[in-house]
């Protein structure tokens, strides 16, 4: 398929086609804007995947994690609406029919095919995850307070989960994420106050300084 830029919702990924979008001259003003060369979507109804994953792409592969099916009577899945976007993937899992979200997929961007492989299963759901790849390494960070562990990390070369110490803040404080950034080895998150988590010592660091948060995030974002 070639170099791919994935575009996430919380519905759908969109794969963009990166070559053409290197060859192109870009926008100009005055001229009108150009539609992004999509070159295939992949729709979660139809494909009969989770709505409310976490993605990351590491080497040639999207993994997508966590999410769950929306609470549908099978003659309305039936329909394979062709632009859902259901509220409740935004509610807690008790609004899905199929149990706390401990799902995991990968697809390979390389196979015109693109079919989802299921992968083992996370200890504990997730809903609207965070997802950070750090080497080889993929971090998953709930964003939504459910019950079991919040926080693992997946190695993609072995197919293997591990629990990571749980969040920072009072579990509560999990519905009021407000952002997150990665710097080098350190994911800084800001709940009600800023806390940081070193993936080499594996520990938590809170609360920390509102400028040093500012730092690492100008460290991600450049």
């Amino acid at each position: 398929m070639g170099d791919v830029l994935c575009i996430f919702s919380s519905d759908r990924v969109l794969l963009v086609d990166m070559e053409y979008l290197m060859r192109d001259e870009g926008y100009k003003e005055g001229t009108p804007l150009k539609r992004l060369p999509v070159k295939r979507t992949i729709d979660f109804w139809k494909s009969r995947l989770p709505f409310g994953m976490g993605f990351a792409k590491w080497r040639n592969f999207l993994y997508m994690f966590g999410g769950n099916y929306p609470r549908e009577s099978e003659s309305e899945r039936d329909k394979l609406r062709p632009n859902p976007r259901p509220e409740s993937v935004l509610s807690g899992y008790n609004m899905f029919e199929e149990g706390p979200p401990y799902h995991a997929f990968m697809l390979d961007l390389a196979d015109d095919r693109l079919e989802p492989v299921p992968l083992s299963s996370m200890s504990g759901p997730k809903l609207d995850p965070i997802v950070v790849v750090i080497g080889d390494n993929i971090y998953v960070l709930s964003e939504i307070l459910l019950s079991g562990p919040m926080f693992e990390v997946y190695n993609p070369i072995t197919d293997t989960w591990r629990i990571l110490p749980q969040t920072c803040p009072p579990s509560g404080w999990l519905w009021k994420l407000q952002w997150y950034s990665v710097c080098g080895s350190v994911i800084t998150c800001k709940f009600t106050s800023y806390c940081r988590f070193d993936t080499i010592t594996e520990e938590w660091e809170y609360p920390i300084p509102e400028d040093i948060a500012t730092r690492e995030q100008i460290c991600m974002f450049g």
